[in-house]
């Protein structure tokens, strides 16, 4: 059986794991993401392949964080209702922010293929307008769609409205 010091200290150790392990893991990041930018994409040296790394590292970050802290919360044994809503909190928060990147990721890839400009394409500077709203509303829609169900929220009423307007 064991005493409250030791449970105490074994905690600690266990937070200390988490941590150490969060620390790895964003080092382990970042060493990827700047090799990929001095070796995979320096050749390219354009714009377009460097915005993807940088773009990345944030949501990759926020997202070893996020699981970092619901490890932390669940591993410190607060009450079962405490840990469920931070675990939802920590997974609408990455939510949002992965929205964000693939929101200003397409806006910007976008913009690049209407600059291009080739004989053919779909993406020119006329049709650029109608798709980045176009991807907005699927890229925000989604992203709610997401953040719904995260929290349990009944789907059936707003895709229902949905088709409705659609009609």
């Amino acid at each position: 059986i064991y005493d409250n010091q030791e449970m105490q200290a074994n905690l600690w150790v266990e937070v200390a794991m988490i941590l150490a392990s969060m620390f790895t893991a964003l080092l382990l990041v970042r060493i990827v993401l700047s090799y990929l930018q001095s070796h995979r994409f320096a050749a390219e040296n354009s714009q377009t392949s460097h915005y993807v790394v940088q773009a990345l590292r944030f949501p990759m970050t926020v997202s070893i964080v996020l699981f970092a802290l619901g490890t932390l919360t669940a591993t410190v044994s607060i009450s079962t209702s405490w840990i469920g809503l931070s675990h939802d909190i920590f997974r609408s928060l990455d939510i949002v922010v992965w929205g964000q990147f693939f929101y200003r990721s397409t806006q910007f890839y976008l913009r690049r293929l209407s600059d291009l400009n080739q004989q053919g394409s779909i993406i020119k500077p006329q049709t650029l307008p109608l798709l980045q709203n176009a991807s907005a509303v699927v890229i925000i829609l989604f992203t709610i769609y997401l953040l719904f169900i995260t929290w349990d929220i009944d789907m059936t009423a707003w895709l229902a409205s949905a088709g409705i307007i659609g009609i």
